[in-house]
């Protein structure tokens, strides 16, 4: 950068400055693709996938209907009652 060769009188960098580091690398540069797949999963794998994201969904939602959960109360007449 410019301002590491500026006099610190100019605006330059302080005497006692750091170096900067040559190069950032918390962040990958923006072109950077993870490689792709050695090998592609096998038919039997992507069907055991599905089922097992088909299973996780049906139990997700079996939990999401419980009384507990919705608010809901199975006595209609206290239901009603609080409607009214």
């Amino acid at each position: 950068m410019l301002g590491d060769h500026l006099p610190n009188a100019v605006g330059g960098l302080p005497e006692g400055a750091p170096a900067r580091p040559a190069a950032d690398t918390a962040y990958p540069a923006v072109h950077n693709v993870p490689p792709a797949r050695a090998r592609p999963l096998s038919d039997d794998q992507q069907k055991q996938l599905t089922d097992d994201l088909i299973a996780a969904r049906d139990r997700a939602s079996a939990n999401a209907d419980t009384p507990a959960t919705t608010g809901s109360t199975s006595d209609s007449k206290a239901a009603s009652a609080r409607n009214q």
